[in-house]
């Protein structure tokens, strides 16, 4: 189990004041952890590499990158803006002391074709609202480049909240990333239903300290994994499906949906199900499973309720009647 943060600005501010991480320390750790995924997508070879980089702190991430690779791999940089905060600054100022090759927009738009990477290091969780003209068309450009694209802490064009708000053609817009490498801790706009199509694989690296000390504050989700998963596994050899407790499905105005989730719940090792038809003298249009148990009250030895599969919205009667389920049956665990 994974804690998700939506905003890590207050654990950054605590390992600073606790543990003396500067924010320079913390970029360098951000810029190691690129570099990192970097060399792991060029191998080696002499790939060509480029980061775009923006006006802040996410910026300074990518000067970083390219002032840490620059001699070893060929790195470019595109500043898609120009820096502003004062560690993007210092942080360019040090690519440039490097050596690190600064090119134009004409430049880059020119080379696309030709970079093994592209490195998104332009707005991070700072970002709100809908792209600019000219970026979204540089966006456009990159995610139709044959280059492997990686993302700084979250791609470009998704907010805090994991909204793209920004649409292209009738479709949504930001950076397609094949891997996000974001800092610090998990947020949960990475895993909105908007960002799945752009995060591509997440790794989560360190800033200076580990998680167990990062993770300070109360996290605002949790993101399940396959050692948080619990079957019923049979322990003593005499038992029957009476064991495994009896899920309850609602059957509501689209019954075939409650079928195939009483199924589901079947195959995931529920030992009983029952499918309770809340729409009156209704016969199904659906071929039933034999062992789907059907009926119209909620069982007395409920142990899960599935409440939302199918249930529909025309017919009051049947939401009125769930409500009364879950009113009298406060102790069962529910499923919405």
């Amino acid at each position: 189990m994974y804690k998700l943060y939506e905003n890590i600005k207050p654990l950054e501010q605590y390992v600073s004041r606790k543990y003396g991480l500067t924010e320079s320390v913390m970029i360098e750790n951000a810029a190691a952890a690129l570099e990192q995924e970097v060399r792991l997508h060029t191998g080696t070879e002499d790939a060509p590499v480029c980061v775009v980089c923006g006006r802040g702190n996410n910026g300074a991430d990518g000067y970083a990158l390219a002032r840490r690779i620059a001699g070893e791999i060929p790195a470019s940089v595109y500043s898609a803006e120009e820096p502003e905060s004062e560690d993007c600054i210092k942080q360019h100022a040090a690519a440039a002391a490097a050596g690190v090759r600064f090119v134009s927009r004409a430049s880059f738009l020119r080379e696309l074709a030709a970079y093994r990477i592209v490195v998104d290091c332009m707005y991070g969780t700072g970002f709100h609202g809908t792209l600019g003209d000219e970026i979204a068309g540089l966006l456009e450009k990159i995610n139709n480049a044959p280059c492997f694209r990686i993302a700084c802490d979250i791609p470009s064009g998704i907010d805090k909240f994991g909204v793209v708000a920004t649409m292209s053609a009738d479709e949504p817009l930001a950076f397609r990333a094949g891997v996000t490498v974001t800092m610090g801790a998990r947020k949960t706009a990475l895993y909105s239903d908007a960002a799945k199509d752009f995060c591509g694989c997440i790794r989560c690296a360190g800033i200076g300290v580990s998680s167990a000390l990062f993770e300070s504050g109360s996290p605002d989700a949790y993101l399940l994994s396959v050692s948080d998963m619990r079957l019923p596994v049979r322990i003593r050899k005499s038992v029957h499906k009476g064991d495994f407790g009896h899920v309850t499905v609602a059957a509501g105005e689209k019954e075939g949906a409650a079928v195939i989730a009483g199924t589901a719940a079947l195959n995931f090792g529920a030992g009983l199900v029952t499918l309770v038809d809340l729409i009156p003298k209704r016969r199904t249009a659906f071929r039933m499973p034999p062992e789907l148990m059907c009926g119209t009250e909620l069982p007395a030895n409920t142990t899960a309720v599935l409440l939302g599969s199918g249930l529909g919205r025309s017919d009051y009667g049947a939401v009125k009647t769930a409500g009364q389920w879950l009113a009298a049956h406060k102790t069962a665990g529910l499923v919405l």
